[in-house]
């Protein structure tokens, strides 16, 4: 009996640890404030929906925002953003960098930017009709993704 009691308080113990700190009661208060400054100013209409913070080995947290029209971004340790993704409507101009703007305006003229990511090489847009561009830092074209 007592082992099995020790065993039930354990596994409680884990599920708490692995748990705690990851979602429950998270707010806009909680994110970086580079975070809330970047949220503020590209996303001003929508409300979020949940955040959720992932603690991991490599990275010791990230930052995912889910908002209700359907726009997910999340952000590294830091506060920087690492991944934009819209659902519906295409990432505010703001966002995306001049270059790839002016790159996606002149080759795809029809399409718009669905996803957004950045990596310390480069980034890769997700355009609509699913089309994954790769550009350098500073907005060069580099391939085709797919």
């Amino acid at each position: 009996m007592k082992k099995t009691i020790l065993m039930l308080v354990c596994g409680l113990l884990a599920g708490y640890w692995a748990l705690a700190g990851t979602n429950a009661g998270k707010t806009f208060g909680d994110l970086p404030e580079i975070s809330q400054m970047f949220l503020q100013k590209y996303f001003p209409d929508d409300r979020i929906m949940r955040i959720k913070v992932d603690r991991h080995n490599t990275h010791p947290y990230k930052y995912k925002v889910e908002m209700d029209r359907g726009v997910y971004v999340e952000f590294d340790g830091g506060g920087d953003w690492s991944k934009i993704v819209s659902n519906r409507y295409p990432l505010p101009a703001g966002v995306v960098p001049k270059p790839i703007i002016a790159y996606i305006r002149q080759h795809y003229p029809n399409h718009s930017v669905r996803i957004l990511e950045q990596n310390v090489k480069n980034y890769t847009v997700v355009l609509t009709g699913g089309l994954d561009l790769v550009f350098d830092l500073n907005g060069r074209f580099i391939r085709k993704a797919n």
